[in-house]
């Protein structure tokens, strides 16, 4: 994990892609921007050749917003928003950042990645049931050898196969409502996708806003993207994506008053 007001460890993990740092080379990650079951919905995508995936913290709370995170991690070209967190802005689920930071007795998905070169990225489901960490879906204890875990809920595809959501025990309007959503995913070619999905409440559409999207329509869109591992992160309110210093919004709210969050995830590029 990178460290906030630590430029070497920022150019440590820059150069751990081939070596040699110079992000200036790096093509710019674009918005891809498309409509799926009457939501609109933008797309990052990130070859794992030329970007890794990186773990951001806020700087001095539990919380920070968005353009906070961009400050603090110029490096960034695309930042999403990951983890589920408590109202003072503690994680709800898993989360490790060099050290666990929080587990949860309940099943949840989750995305691990090291600062290894190449990266290895990792979606499974984790457990703390008992005290006892395991892992719910590809087994082994993989998360000795991850920097970084994220939590989220529901992993929604692994391995190409649509998962079951009954493990995670969900509530049932998380999983049929239409909300604004943010996701995580890895494609059958090994890139790497933000997926942010715009909605809002029973309000939205009659300010013009899409209603966002029910899980299975989630999983559905990230299907079609090619997706074969993706991890539904936290979403509603919380759902923004940075890029390029440009904010995208998933909730309407956030045009009115912004809401930080816990911790995001971002694309800073490599070099070859």
């Amino acid at each position: 994990m990178i460290r906030l007001g630590s430029s070497f460890k920022i150019l440590l993990c820059l150069s751990l892609c081939v070596g040699v740092v110079s992000v200036w080379s790096q093509s710019t990650l674009v918005v891809e921007e498309q409509t799926w079951d009457g939501a609109s919905v933008y797309v990052v995508k990130a070859d794992p050749a030329q970007y890794r995936l990186v773990l951001l913290l806020p700087k001095d709370n539990y919380v920070q917003y968005m353009r906070d995170f961009s400050v603090d991690y110029p490096q960034a070209q695309a930042i999403i928003n990951a983890g589920f967190y408590k109202k003072d802005g503690r994680p709800t689920g898993f989360l490790k950042a060099d050290e666990w930071r929080s587990t949860t007795y309940k099943t949840r998905g989750v995305i691990g990645f090291n600062q290894s070169s190449p990266q290895s990225v990792i979606f499974d489901r984790l457990t703390a049931a008992n005290g006892n960490l395991q892992s719910m879906y590809r087994g082994g204890r993989w998360w000795q050898d991850m920097n970084n875990i994220v939590g989220g809920a529901p992993l929604l595809l692994a391995d190409g196969k649509a998962l079951s959501l009954d493990p995670e025990q969900m509530l049932p309007t998380f999983v049929t409502g239409r909300h604004a959503r943010s996701a995580i995913c890895r494609t059958t070619s090994d890139q790497l996708l933000f997926v942010l999905v715009q909605g809002g409440d029973q309000y939205a559409t009659y300010i013009g806003v899409s209603s966002g999207l029910t899980l299975f329509s989630l999983r559905r869109l990230l299907q079609s993207l090619d997706c074969r591992d993706a991890l539904n992160l936290d979403g509603g309110y919380s759902s923004s994506m940075l890029v390029n210093g440009q904010l995208v919004v998933g909730h309407w709210l956030q045009h009115v008053a912004s809401r930080p969050i816990a911790n995001a995830l971002a694309f800073i590029p490599c070099s070859h």
